[in-house]
């Protein structure tokens, strides 16, 4: 009979998070980096379940790595959230300004995008003298 009660609570719990708004976002490990540096991307579904997951062209990076995916699901005091991660490793093919293009997924027929996140990457040279500039040694 508990595990009876249990799983109808699971169940509505479950509901319960499918009815929470649903978020699709980008994040980057940082949005000016060197030449010779690498860039980490996430793109996090958070409280909805997709299909069809279509990651951007990254123009001016080469894909190192990814997709590499995770997922979470937590109840915390009756309170559930769910949520499943893309992270892509790069490196930038040459100095400027460059963006990461909004990625795509399908929730519920709907289509949800990332925002579009500009990065710079700036020369080896530049960054050392930022750093000399700020009083450290490489």
């Amino acid at each position: 009979m508990k595990k009876l009660i249990f799983g109808c609570l699971f169940f509505l719990a479950c509901q319960w998070a499918m009815a929470q708004q649903s978020e699709f976002t980008v994040t980057l490990s940082a949005d000016t980096i060197g030449l010779n540096n690498r860039l980490e991307v996430t793109f996090t579904l958070k409280n909805a379940q997709g299909k069809n997951f279509e990651a951007p062209v990254f123009e001016g990076f080469r894909l190192l790595g990814g997709p590499n995916t995770s997922s979470q699901f937590s109840m915390v005091n009756g309170e559930v959230t769910r949520q499943v991660s893309y992270t892509y490793v790069l490196q930038p093919s040459e100095p400027g300004l460059w963006y990461i293009q909004p990625a795509s997924i399908a929730v519920e027929g709907k289509t949800l995008e990332t925002t579009l996140k500009e990065v710079w990457v700036l020369a080896d040279r530049g960054i050392a003298s930022a750093v000399q500039i700020a009083g450290v040694r490489a």
